[in-house]
Formats: structure tokens, C-alpha cells, sequence
């Protein structure tokens, strides 16, 4: 992977030494040769590689069209492991194996396991998802990799935070090695769609006494996947995306908890018209401030607004500083500027006529504070597969026009956006005396530095400094002497004259000025 990476900074940095035909052939050839070793490796080593090209494969916006037909074979083509290298290990950790008839044959093969047919000794037609051997060494090795390459990545990128957002991917990717805990999220998350509005949509049933951490034991479900029946999708290609998206933005905004590997092989099209989800191991959770950041930023891509774009970036913690909202917002408008007409078919031609990728990458290396908080990173990973499929069912249309449908029944309603305002002020109201202490300390410290060409400043600056002592301590007296006479009004002598003193005294701090 590093390797991959040198080569294409490397190719990069020569488009300014090449002639435009030469440095176009040498790129061409480049993605034809990166993409087919890039395959290969995945489909040997399995494991996290290949759920990365996964990924990349229905990423038609952001993919060269070289590397998307070779990164499609990992959909659902990977090589499988005999039966009898995995019934040995099955059956030490689960016995109850032994009582199922398993077809040898696999039925299909994917980066973390491979699932088999069987049968119940009831006569129930069920599949087997076997987790593949020696798979978490393989995959703690991979997030060894990539920890360095966050690292070095870093040092290139100094105002983003890499670290967490691949915290999030390691955690995400271990918890996707335990099948017993698949199973429970593939119930709770199939409770999420209860009801005759959700008739269309249907889940296999776990079956517990044959499942464990290495094992999952699933009702058998006849039909092929998404990217099996796609050639066959005509009329109905668009019913199907906003489905799709539907059953997303309702687990996101209404519960927070979300399928987040969607992809066109874990998606199911019955010959009932229904849709089935399979693969319930990468789950996301979202809080509610979170979910309203996702819904600013698809209401600025829908709407083709830049600024509300910026605020969804704000609200789920990425940007940090005004200078950063600045840079987004510059980004923002040339994206919106470049790609509002575009189709996933055009956008290629696009992308590289307006250098926008280049320039994207210019602007995040000069950004201050950009994070990528553990929550954001998963619902990312989820909503660029399903901009993907959008790219792969519906290439006649842009990206607005095809998340729009199924995005207006979910969009912030005047209580929400009031709701989240509050909570913003809130949220402000309680971290400033922090935030203020810890400016103040550094300043004290000289941590901190001002400079002014105004010769004024300094004089201002002192003066605000004296107006906001001279403030505490008349606020103090005030408190002492109304402790003093009572809490109540000046009745006696002797209050009189102190409240005349605290009057002065207050008048005369009034009159100061620099």
C-alpha cells in the first residue's frame, strides 16, 4: 500500500514536467498495471485489503474507470477456501455443526469468510458463514500497515487528526470478526423496520444453536445480489436506489444505528420484489447532533448550497476553526461550480479538466484543525457506498437529482433546527470558561502572541485590561456591602453612606476611559 501511494505521488509531481500526452499515457498505463496488482494482493492476503476495494468498486466519482472493472471482481468472486480446511476448525468451536448435512461446494466467498449451504436435521435450508482461518492475524497485520501509513501520511497532512478516524476503522473492523454479535445486530437492526410500510424489505433469521463468534447460521435466501441482477434492472433501477436510500436515512436520522457496508453484494433482489440486507457485521451508531450534521451536509449537496455544506461539516466536529470553514466553503463552491450538471459518466472527464482533486488536496494541507471524531467515520464510509450505488443504478442522473426523492422525507423540520440551535448555545455556553481559562493561561504563559500595526492597541488593549478588574472588584463590593445592610434597602445612617460609597465608586469607574 505504501508503495501504491509513492507511485502515484510520484506520478503526480511529474505532471508539471511532461507534456499533457505523455503524462496522460504514462497514468493510463499506471492504472491498468496498480489495479490489476492491487486485485491480485487482495484476493491472496483477503482480510480489511479487501473490503477497501470493495469500497473503491462502486465509487464511480472518485475511481479512473481502469481501476473500477478489476476492483468489481471483489464484490463477490473471491477465491474460496476446500470444506475440509474449515470443518475441523468449525467443529472445535462449535459441535453442534456436526448435526447440519453441509454442501462442500461454497456458495459464495468474501473477504472475511465464506458461507456454505446446509441443512437442518428439520429439513430447513440454511447457509453457513464460516469465518475464513488465521483471518485476525491477517487483519491485525493489515491495521499494522495502515498505522504506519497514517503516520507517515501525517506528517504530509499536519492539520488533520488521521489517528482517530483509523481508531474507528480498526475497532469497526475487529468487531466485524465476532459472528455472534453480527447476529444480534442483524435483530436488532431488522426491529428498526417494523410494519406494513417496510413490506418490501425483508432479513434472514438467525439461528442460534449454530452460531458462535466463528460461525453464523442463517436462513438460505434464493436470490441473487444487487450487482447479479443490475444487467437486468431497467425501469425499475430507480425504485430500487431510493429504497435503498431510504432504508439508510431512516436507521441514520430516526435511530442511529446503521448498516455500514451496503454494498451491491449485501443487498439482495427477490424474485418477490422485495429487497433482502445481508452481512450485518460493519454496524454504525450515530448520537443525534451527529445525524443532524449528516442532514446539513446532504441539504447543501442536495440543495447545491455551499455554506449549509460547511455547517454539516461543523455540527459533526470535522472543522474546528473559522479559517478551515473558510477553506471548505472555497472548496465547497468550486465543487458545486464544477460538478452540478455532472453524471457519474461525466464526472471523470470533469474532475480531471478542472484539476479539482489537486486543489482539494492543496486545501487540506493547509488546514488547521480538521478531525474525523469516531462516529463520523463509519457514517462516511456508509453514505459514500450508497452515493456510490446511486452512481451504478441511476448514471444518467447527478447526485442531487438522485438523492433528492428519497432524502425529502427526512429533511430537519423548523422544531429540529430550533431544537439543534439551542443546543449549540448550550454547548458554547458551557465549554467558554474552560476555553477562556485555558487561552488566559496561555497567554500568561506567552504561548500566545499579538501583533498590531496599530499603535493604539497596545494602549486599548491595557485599558480593557484595567476596565475589566476595576468591574470585579466593584461587583465584589457591591456583594459585600449589600451583604452588610441586609440584602434589603438602605435604611439606617450608616447604610446610606456605604451605598453612597458603592454608588461613587461605580460612577466613577464608569467615567474611566483610555
Amino acid at each position: 500500500m505504501l508503495c501504491l501511494a509513492t507511485a502515484y505521488y510520484t506520478l503526480n509531481r511529474l505532471r508539471g514536467f511532461l507534456p499533457w500526452k505523455s503524462h496522460r499515457s504514462l497514468t493510463l498505463r499506471a492504472h491498468r498495471i496498480f489495479s490489476a496488482w492491487f486485485v491480485g494482493m487482495a484476493v491472496d492476503l483477503k482480510g480489511a485489503i479487501i473490503k477497501i476495494g470493495q469500497i473503491l468498486s462502486i465509487r464511480r466519482d472518485l475511481m479512473p474507470p481502469e481501476w473500477i472493472v478489476p476492483l468489481s471482481r471483489l464484490q463477490d468472486e473471491v477465491e474460496s477456501v476446500p470444506w475440509d480446511d474449515l470443518r475441523e476448525p468449525a467443529l472445535s468451536r462449535l459441535p453442534a455443526l456436526a448435526d447440519l448435512a453441509v454442501e462442500p461446494e461454497a456458495l459464495a466467498a468474501a473477504s472475511y469468510a465464506q458461507v456454505h449451504r446446509a441443512r437442518t436435521p428439520e429439513g430447513r435450508e440454511v447457509v453457513l458463514k464460516v469465518r475464513h482461518p488465521g483471518l485476525e492475524e491477517a487483519v491485525r497485520s493489515d491495521l499494522r500497515s495502515s498505522a504506519l501509513a497514517v503516520r507517515l501520511l501525517s506528517r504530509f497532512l499536519p492539520g488533520m487528526d488521521l489517528a482517530e478516524a483509523h481508531g474507528a476503522i480498526r475497532e469497526s473492523l475487529l468487531r466485524e470478526l465476532d459472528f455472534a454479535l453480527e447476529g444480534k445486530s442483524l435483530e436488532a437492526f431488522r426491529a428498526q423496520f417494523q410494519g406494513e410500510k417496510w413490506s418490501w424489505l425483508g432479513f434472514p433469521e438467525v439461528f442460534w444453536e449454530y452460531t458462535c463468534p466463528h460461525v453464523l447460521c442463517l436462513t438460505y435466501l434464493p436470490h441473487p445480489t444487487l450487482r447479479q441482477a443490475l444487467p437486468t434492472l431497467r425501469k425499475d433501477r430507480h425504485e430500487v436506489f431510493q429504497r435503498i436510500a431510504r432504508i439508510w436515512y431512516h436507521s441514520v436520522f430516526h435511530h442511529g444505528f446503521f448498516h455500514a457496508d451496503p454494498h451491491p453484494g449485501n443487498i439482495l433482489v427477490g424474485t418477490d420484489g422485495k429487497l433482502y440486507l445481508i452481512d450485518f457485521g460493519m454496524m454504525g451508531r450515530v448520537d443525534r447532533r451527529t445525524a443532524g450534521g449528516l442532514r446539513r451536509l446532504l441539504a447543501g449537496l442536495v440543495d447545491l448550497d455551499s455554506s449549509t455544506m460547511v455547517e454539516g461539516y461543523r455540527r459533526l466536529g470535522i472543522v474546528r476553526t473559522p479559517a478551515d470553514e473558510r477553506l471548505l466553503q472555497d472548496l465547497f463552491e468550486e465543487f458545486l461550480a464544477a460538478f452540478r450538471h455532472a453524471t457519474p459518466q461525466s464526472i471523470g472527464a470533469l474532475a480531471e479538466a478542472s484539476r479539482l482533486p489537486e486543489r482539494s488536496m492543496d486545501l487540506v494541507g493547509q488546514a488547521e484543525d480538521l478531525r474525523f471524531p469516531h462516529q463520523v467515520v463509519l457514517l462516511f464510509r456508509a453514505e459514500g457506498v450508497v452515493e456510490g450505488l446511486a452512481g451504478s443504478l441511476l448514471p444518467d442522473e447527478t447526485l442531487p437529482e438522485a438523492l433528492a426523492p428519497s432524502f425529502a422525507d427526512f429533511r430537519e423540520s423548523a422544531t429540529e433546527q430550533l431544537r439543534d440551535e439551542l443546543q449549540d448555545i448550550w454547548s458554547f455556553a458551557r465549554s467558554f470558561p474552560g476555553e477562556a481559562r485555558r487561552t488566559l493561561e496561555l497567554l500568561r504563559e506567552g504561548k500566545i502572541a499579538i501583533r498590531t500595526e496599530d499603535p493604539n492597541f497596545r494602549k486599548a488593549l491595557f485599558w480593557a485590561g484595567r476596565l475589566w478588574q476595576r468591574s470585579v472588584i466593584a461587583a465584589l463590593a457591591g456583594g459585600a456591602l449589600w451583604f452588610v445592610t441586609g440584602f434589603s434597602a438602605p435604611t439606617r445612617v450608616l447604610d446610606w453612606v456605604l451605598w453612597g460609597v458603592f454608588v461613587g465608586a461605580v460612577l466613577l469607574l464608569a467615567r474611566t476611559r483610555p
